[in-house]
C-alpha cells in the first residue's frame, strides 16, 4: 500500500482506525522505514526537555540509555536501550496515557501490572525488568528479543502444521504462566508473539492486560454504519473495551469481564487463522463482527493445513459459551499435543467435530466427509489427553523426585506405566462403546448413554488422582502405585445388565445434584 496519508495518521494516533485499516497500517509501518519514523515522531509520549518528544540516542530514561527506536504505534514507542547497572540491552517501551480520560489512573494500572509481570519468569513470556515514570509517560523495560512477530513468521515461508502447533503450544504455556499469577492478556494476537531464530515463542505486550478480576464494559455499540471509533487496539480507559476485535471473545465484545477463557478464545482465533488462512469472523465493521460472532457463522477455510483433530481443537476454543471451551489453558495445551501419545490417532472424529459445530456454528457440520476425513468414534484420545498426557507424565517424575530423591522417580515410572495401560484400555472401551451404536448398530442410544456415563465416571477418578499427583507429599508418593491399582475396572462399563440395574434419579434436579458430587466422590 502507499504511505500513510494525513487522515490515516490522525486516525491511527487518536485510536480511531477500523480493524481492517489498522491491520493494513500496522503491516505497512513494519515494512516502511519512512512511515515508521513519522509515526514515531508523532506518537512519542511527551517528555519534558526532549525536542519533538523524540528520545535521541544517548538520552536517559531512568537508569537506561536510549540507543535507537525500534517501533511505534498508537500506544507509544519502543526503543532499544542499554542498562549500565546490569550491562545488558533491553527493549524500553514508553506508553502513552494522555489519551485516557483519567491519565493518572491509567498510569497507576500500567505500573501495577508491569510490576506483576516482573515477578513472572517464564521462557515463553517476554520478561519485564523494570517500570517507572518519565515525564507523564510510563516506561517499561523488557527483554530485548531477537526475532519476528508471529504474523511475519507465518508469512516468511510455508510452515508445516507441526511447526505451527509447536509455536502455539509455547504461546499457550506463556499465557498459562500469566494466568497463574492472576493476569489476563486481553489482547493476544499474532502481532504480540515474538518467535526467535531458535524457534522459541514468547508472548509479549501485556500492555492491555487487566488483573483477572477487573470487569471490562462496552459502553456503546456502534450502529451498522460503523463509525471509525468502533475498533482500536488502544485501551483508552478502565471503563472501555480494549483489544483487537477480530481476536476478541464474544463475551468481551458483549461487555463482560475478560478472563483466562477469553485469552483461550483469542489464541484459538489466531490458530484458526494460521490453519485456515482467514480469521474466523472477518468483518468490516464492529456491528458486522458482533452479528457474525453471535450467529456463530465461522468463515470457511481458504486452505486446510493440518489434520482434522487440530482444527477441531481450535474450533472448541472458539465456542461462543466460555464453559464450552477447554477448562484451562493447560487443558488446551494437552489437547494440542494429544497425538504425541504412543497410541494417538490422527483425528477427533465426527463426534468431536459435531460437538464443536453445536457450540460455534462450525462450517464442518453437515458437509460430506472427504475421503481423507477421520473415521467416526476415534475421539477418545483427546478426552484422555485432557486428564493424562506426556506433559503430565513429565510433571509426575519432577514432582515425585522433588518429594523423594531416593524412590520418587522409580515410583513415578511405575505409576506412568500403569496409567498408560489404563489409558489404552479406557480408549479401546470408549471406541467400542461408540462403534456399537454408530458403526455396528447393535446397541441402543440408551445403552450408549449408560456406558459413556460409566466411562466418564472412570475418567473422573483418574483426573482426581492425577490432580493429587500435581502437589504430592510423602504419603501420596508412598501410596501412588496402590492408588492406581485400586481404580475401578473399566470392564464394568461393558456390563449392560449391571448398568441397567442401577436406579438413576428420576427427578432432573436430583440427577444434576448427584452428578455434581462426582468430582468430590472421586
Amino acid at each position: 500500500m502507499d504511505c500513510l496519508d494525513d487522515e490515516t495518521l490522525d486516525a491511527l494516533i487518536s485510536g480511531e482506525l477500523s480493524p481492517a485499516a489498522l491491520e493494513r497500517a500496522d503491516a505497512h509501518i513494519d515494512d516502511c522505514a519512512d512511515c515508521r519514523a513519522l509515526v514515531l515522531e508523532l506518537t512519542a509520549p511527551q517528555v519534558p526537555g526532549v525536542a519533538n518528544s523524540r528520545m535521541a540516542p544517548g538520552a536517559s530514561i531512568g537508569r537506561f540509555v536510549v540507543l535507537e527506536p525500534l517501533g511505534a504505534g498508537g500506544m507509544g514507542v519502543v526503543y532499544a536501550a542499554y542498562d549500565p547497572q546490569l550491562d545488558r540491552r533491553v527493549a524500553l517501551k514508553l506508553v502513552r496515557t494522555d489519551t485516557d480520560h483519567d491519565p493518572a489512573r491509567a498510569r497507576e494500572r500500567l505500573i501495577r501490572e508491569a510490576r506483576a509481570m516482573a515477578k513472572l519468569s517464564h521462557p515463553n513470556v517476554v520478561g519485564v525488568f523494570d517500570v517507572g515514570m518519565v515525564g507523564q509517560a510510563v516506561f517499561v523495560a523488557m527483554e530485548l528479543v531477537e526475532g519476528q512477530n508471529l504474523r511475519h513468521w507465518l508469512a516468511a515461508k510455508t510452515r508445516s502444521w507441526s511447526e505451527l502447533r509447536q509455536v502455539y503450544l509455547q504461546a499457550a504455556a506463556g499465557l498459562s504462566a500469566a494466568h497463574a499469577v492472576g493476569l489476563v492478556h486481553r489482547d493476544f494476537k499474532p502481532d504480540n508473539v515474538i518467535v526467535g531464530p531458535e524457534g522459541r515463542a514468547r508472548v509479549g505486550d501485556f500492555g492491555l492486560a487487566r488483573a483477572s478480576t477487573t470487569a471490562v464494559t462496552l459502553e456503546s455499540v456502534p450502529g451498522p454504519e460503523g463509525s471509525s471509533t468502533m475498533a482500536t487496539t488502544a485501551a483508552h480507559s478502565e471503563s472501555s473495551w480494549a483489544g483487537t476485535p477480530a481476536y476478541m471473545a464474544p463475551e468481551v465484545l458483549a461487555g463482560k469481564p475478560a478472563d483466562e477463557r477469553s485469552d483461550q478464545y483469542s489464541l484459538c482465533a489466531s490458530l484458526y487463522e494460521a490453519l485456515a488462512g482467514t480469521v474466523p469472523f472477518p468483518a468490516t465493521s464492529m456491528a458486522e463482527l458482533m452479528v457474525r460472532v453471535q450467529s456463530g457463522s465461522i468463515e470457511p477455510p481458504k486452505r486446510r493445513l493440518g489434520p482434522g483433530w487440530l482444527m477441531a481443537v481450535a474450533m472448541r476454543g472458539l465456542s461462543r459459551r466460555p464453559e464450552d471451551r477447554f477448562s484451562t489453558m493447560q487443558a488446551l495445551a494437552r489437547a494440542l499435543r494429544h497425538d504425541r501419545r504412543r497410541r494417538a490417532v490422527a483425528g477427533f472424529g465426527a463426534g468431536a467435530v459435531l460437538l464443536a459445530g453445536t457450540t460455534t456454528g462450525a462450517f464442518f457440520v453437515g458437509q460430506d466427509r472427504s475421503p481423507d476425513a477421520p473415521a467416526p468414534c476415534v475421539h477418545a484420545q483427546q478426552a484422555l489427553a485432557e486428564v493424562w498426557s506426556d506433559g503430565d507424565a513429565t510433571a509426575l517424575h519432577t514432582n515425585f523426585s522433588r518429594v523423594s530423591s531416593v524412590y520418587g522417580d522409580a515410583t513415578a515410572t511405575s505409576v506412568e506405566r500403569a496409567l498408560d495401560r489404563w489409558g489404552e484400555r479406557w480408549t479401546e472401551a470408549h471406541r467400542d462403546t461408540c462403534e456399537a451404536t454408530h458403526v455396528r448398530g447393535e446397541q441402543s442410544e440408551a445403552l450408549l448413554d449408560l456406558r459413556m456415563a460409566c466411562l466418564r465416571n472412570r475418567l473422573g477418578r483418574v483426573e482426581a488422582l492425577t490432580q493429587s499427583f500435581a502437589e504430592p507429599d510423602e504419603t501420596i508418593v508412598e501410596h501412588a502405585v496402590e492408588a492406581v491399582a485400586s481404580l475401578p475396572t473399566i470392564a464394568e462399563c461393558s456390563d449392560a445388565r449391571g448398568l441397567q440395574a442401577i436406579e438413576a434419579p428420576v427427578d432432573p434436579a436430583m440427577a444434576k445434584a448427584v452428578e455434581a458430587e462426582g468430582p468430590a466422590l472421586a
